[in-house]
């Protein structure tokens, strides 16, 4: 953390909700809607809290887990699987472990920032990214329905397809920031 910043996490989350655009944007909008609806407006507010209790325990199990991954996972470990040097069988790696990732996609982009921080290389995250689509513990589910052949020949395709966006991601944000 830099020395700049304050290092108490109540004192962070205040800082973040006084400067969330989204946040004042959403805060404006439940008080013009109000005097609009305001029935409507009471039952969303209800809505959106029954959403964040429903979530709330998730993104706190997410932020933990990355925060264990911050402190104890060595950057040389997270290099050696998804780095540079890990070369075509990083990428296979990460595409797997795409595979093996069930949930909602924003509970995963924390991860793999950290992942990208500790030095995994850009083609590997794009590669988990793309790989996601896949859900193992559903092929069985899948296959019952559609058949096997054509489960393993669609998942067999975004398992090589997220093996190329990999590369195809790496190598167009590596000129991208050249550019810049």
């Amino acid at each position: 953390m830099s020395p700049d910043r304050p290092s108490h996490p109540i004192v962070l989350f205040l800082e973040k909700t006084r400067t969330s655009k989204i946040l004042w944007i959403a805060l404006i909008l439940y008080i013009t809607l109000y005097f609009v609806n305001k029935e409507k407006t009471l039952h969303a507010i209800v809505y959106g809290l029954s959403i964040f209790e429903r979530t709330f325990l998730i993104f706190i199990s997410v932020s933990l887990f990355v925060g264990l991954l911050r402190v104890w996972v060595k950057p040389g470990l997270i290099k050696k699987l998804f780095g540079k040097e890990a070369g075509l069988r990083g990428i296979v790696t990460a595409s797997f472990v795409g595979t093996l990732i069930v949930g909602p996609f924003y509970l995963i982009f924390p991860i793999l920032e950290e992942l990208l921080s500790k030095g995994a290389r850009i083609a590997a995250v794009a590669s988990i990214i793309s790989a996601w689509a896949i859900k193992t513990p559903w092929i069985p589910y899948g296959a019952a329905f559609l058949g096997w052949k054509f489960i393993i020949l669609f998942n067999g395709g975004l398992f090589l397809f997220s093996l190329v966006e990999g590369y195809i991601i790496e190598l167009f944000v590596l000129r991208t920031r050249k550019n810049v």
